[in-house]
């Protein structure tokens, strides 16, 4: 996953990696400590108004899309959705071939 790939993408000039989740502020911290996150290179952030994916349409349902995006400057330079709630296998993967 992202977060055991992030000395990959830190390699790759990466300056944050934002996790973005349907999940209240308190619940994703607490995946983020739960998981050993520190410091500052991924960012949780709670929409649990789906607000942003609703404005890009991946929101299949009343909750957000699993999707990733490259943001280079403002621009979107990748953007991919994943289809159904399964946490893809290849994880960072993709977005690291993209970099």
């Amino acid at each position: 996953g992202y977060i055991q790939k992030l000395p990959q993408l830190k390699e790759k000039g990466v300056d944050v990696v934002p996790v973005l989740a349907f999940n209240d502020a308190w619940v994703i911290s607490a995946w983020g400590k739960a998981n050993g996150v520190t410091g500052n290179d991924i960012l949780f952030l709670s929409d649990p108004e789906v607000k942003f994916s609703k404005s890009i349409g991946w929101n299949p349902g009343k909750r957000t899309g699993r999707y990733a995006m490259i943001i280079d400057h403002g621009q979107v330079t990748y953007a991919e959705i994943k289809p159904g709630r399964e946490v893809p296998v290849p994880g960072a993967d993709p977005v690291i071939s993209k970099l």
